[in-house]
């Protein structure tokens, strides 16, 4: 990963871009040209213990950066596409949770997704089965806070935080290393 965007699509291109002028917001000197990928996709700098995570969508990107904790950052437009696919990334118990009124199913749907993005790119283990890896124990009344386990590393009851933006949420964790 460089400063500059790889990618070929001039809207992926800006997007991308995005993400990263809002990693430069947080830290002007961010050493951009340290940066490289583990062999699950997730950056990270080589010489230094700073975690960071990069987001974006069409409309929106983020970032978020630490230097004593392990972050993850994912912002997801609410859409029906996630009815397409719910069963490949829910666990049975959390579909259980889901209203069935399509609308709030559909906003919701789109909020467990990014909270599981958001924990994928907080850690980065290979091989992660966000039905039975990641695991959404209780959802805020007020979708502010989703407490989750995180079966490899065992964790429990560790909080995703939760912000709804112009039809987007945006989810972000912060986790003592």
């Amino acid at each position: 990963m460089s400063y500059r965007s790889n990618a070929s699509h001039p809207e992926r291109k800006k997007q991308q871009l995005s993400s990263r002028m809002a990693i430069n917001e947080l830290d002007p000197y961010f050493p951009f040209d340290q940066v490289v990928q583990n062999d699950n996709g997730k950056p990270y700098l080589i010489s230094s213990g700073i975690s960071f995570s990069l987001t974006h969508s069409k409309e929106m990107a983020g970032a978020i950066i630490s230097e004593n904790h392990e972050v993850g950052i994912d912002i997801e437009k609410i859409s029906d596409r996630v009815l397409k696919v719910e069963k490949k990334f829910l666990h049975p118990y959390e579909i259980l949770m889901l209203p069935e009124e399509k609308t709030e199913r559909i906003r919701l749907l789109t909020l467990m997704w990014s909270v599981k993005e958001t924990v994928f790119k907080c850690f980065g283990l290979p091989a992660i089965d966000f039905s039975d890896h990641i695991r959404i124990n209780t959802i805020g009344r007020d979708y502010t806070e989703i407490k989750i386990d995180f079966k490899p590393l065992e964790i429990c009851g560790a909080s995703v935080f939760c912000r709804f933006i112009e039809e987007h949420w945006l989810t972000y964790m912060v986790y003592k290393k």
